[in-house]
């Protein structure tokens, strides 16, 4: 049975720019970022308990 709709055919920069957001590459920027905001959200809890406020 044929495909109804036949398959868009990517180009070289579109296959390396999806790569790159779903590949290992954007998963370490993924954890990079989460890590980032767990290191703010924890030196803000510090420096609120040390004035006092937490």
């Amino acid at each position: 049975m044929p495909d109804p709709v036949p398959r868009p055919r990517r180009g070289p920069l579109e296959r390396l720019a999806a790569w790159l957001v779903t590949g290992p590459a954007g998963h370490l920027y993924s954890v990079v970022g989460d890590l980032a905001v767990y290191f703010a959200r924890w030196m803000l809890q510090r420096a609120k308990r040390r004035l006092g406020r937490g």
